[in-house]
């Protein structure tokens, strides 16, 4: 019996059946209005897909038949085809590199880009009638809108090459989509430059010292934005009852001296010397807070708890949530939600110690949050809090990464990096980036800034090592 016909769309092999299934899915998300930039991209990548496969004149398959996902909504080879066949063969040689380049070159407005040194900007846009994309920024002199996202690039000579920096900013105001079209465009700009750029993400507010210095230490952030056409979105309470989180609230609010670590719901990372913040119920209908105050918790750390609580209300669906302080002791709902209950309270120390030397102990420890962004998240482009585990608390660990994976690695609110394993294909980095700005703003951290760390990558590893160093 002959092969049914397949066609690769974001890497996967599709029937014509299986493309009008996903067509019609997009299209009822279409008209409700909950299609943002990246899903009407696919979803127009979809029907042209779908126009193609209705001209074949052959039964066989085309392209790499026997390609199926890897996970990552990403081609590998499934049984009953060789590798060397396929498409995915040669991903990563200079042929494959070349079709990443052909394709990033397409984007009119990145003709010229990195050619000599200096600043270069771009800023998201409707560039045609719901065609979104990037047009050229007329000054380099870090003049931005509060309602905007933009790219930057650095160009600079070191000996016969070009080196480059990307930033993508993102102002207060702008939108998901606007967002989205940044993360996704900075990918392809790194594609045109051949990969060679580091990637960083800045936000208004929370720009880092490198990025204000290509400015000469000064921005000036007008209010206000192009009328573009995006659909401004707020996130909360579309992605379902988000499952229990457990926070623990370290440090002081002078001079931003402080972090908020998720835990694991486990009794034993409760202790009588900091405070810890328990969510359960959010985006349902009986959202609640408990604020677990140790008895030897300063002023300072009760009151950063009720921060971190007030950003969750502010949320979407979750102002009604109740908050309750709990004094120490054993409380029977707080630790009801924990593995071990009160009995095996404090069992498990980080030995951070006091507020004097929580900066010098974090830097020792290179103290941090790795969550790992799994696989269906980005074959169904629908993100989930199930999709991000926490899959790791306390000093940095390089063994928790695995080079075939996605992994978000953070000091909330200080430090990020998106860490893509050697094994991960380039066709998901767009893609992801752009899964991280919705996580990130579901998680109420879109204020941070981050870099993008790609595992092999001489100059991206030597940004994560002064980050977290590890072993």
């Amino acid at each position: 019996m002959p092969d049914t016909p397949r066609i690769l769309v974001d890497g996967d092999a599709l029937t014509l059946q299986q493309i009008k299934k996903r067509t019609k899915a997009l299209e009822g998300r279409k008209r409700e209005g909950k299609l943002g930039v990246s899903g009407r991209g696919k979803l127009n990548r979809l029907k042209q897909a779908g126009r193609k496969l209705k001209g074949q004149k052959t039964n066989s398959s085309i392209s790499a038949m026997g390609v199926a996902s890897d996970g990552y909504g990403l081609a590998r080879v499934s049984t009953g085809a060789k590798f060397e066949d396929s498409n995915m063969a040669k991903y990563g040689d200079s042929d494959m590199k070349k079709q990443m380049h052909d394709k990033a070159a397409l984007e009119a407005a990145f003709y010229g880009a990195g050619q000599k040194p200096g600043i270069e900007i771009w800023r998201a846009e409707d560039i045609r009638h719901g065609k979104f994309g990037v047009n050229r920024w007329p000054t380099s002199k870090g003049f931005f809108y509060n309602g905007d996202s933009y790219i930057t690039l650095e160009t600079q000579k070191q000996g016969s090459k070009l080196v480059y920096d990307i930033f993508y900013w993102c102002g207060s105001k702008t939108s998901m989509d606007e967002a989205g079209v940044v993360a996704y465009k900075t990918v392809e700009l790194d594609d045109l430059l051949d990969g060679l750029p580091v990637q960083h993400r800045e936000t208004e507010g929370s720009e880092t010292k490198r990025f204000k210095a290509l400015f000469g230490g000064r921005l000036m952030i007008k209010e206000g934005g192009i009328d573009s056409g995006f659909t401004h979105v707020k996130l909360g309470g579309k992605m379902g009852v988000r499952p229990s989180q457990l926070f623990l609230v370290k440090g002081r609010i002078a001079r931003d001296q402080f972090i908020f670590i998720e835990l694991p719901l486990d009794a034993r990372y409760i202790n009588d010397d900091d405070v810890f913040v328990l969510s359960y119920g959010l985006g349902g209908r009986d959202p609640n807070y408990i604020q677990y105050n140790g008895s030897r918790s300063s002023g300072q750390e009760r009151m950063l708890g009720e921060q971190l609580i007030s950003l969750g209300r502010a949320s979407p669906g979750n102002g009604m949530s109740r908050r309750r302080v709990v004094d120490g002791g054993d409380d029977a709902t707080f630790f009801g939600k924990l593995q071990g209950g009160y009995a095996d309270k404090g069992q498990c120390s980080f030995g951070l110690g006091g507020d004097s030397a929580l900066y010098r102990r974090l830097q020792q420890l290179k103290f941090c949050n790795i969550w790992q962004l799994k696989k269906n998240a980005l074959r169904d482009f629908n993100l989930d809090f199930a999709d991000t585990p926490l899959v790791h608390v306390g000093p940095f660990d390089r063994s928790k990464l695995r080079s075939d994976g996605i992994f978000i690695i953070g000091v909330i609110p200080h430090a990020l990096a998106i860490w893509f394993g050697k094994d991960v294909t380039r066709a998901a980095f767009g893609p992801t980036m752009v899964l991280v700005e919705k996580w990130m703003r579901s998680m109420k951290i879109g204020a941070m800034s981050g870099v993008r760390i790609i595992e092999g990558d001489a100059k991206s590893e030597a940004e994560l090592m002064q980050m977290f160093g590890g072993r």
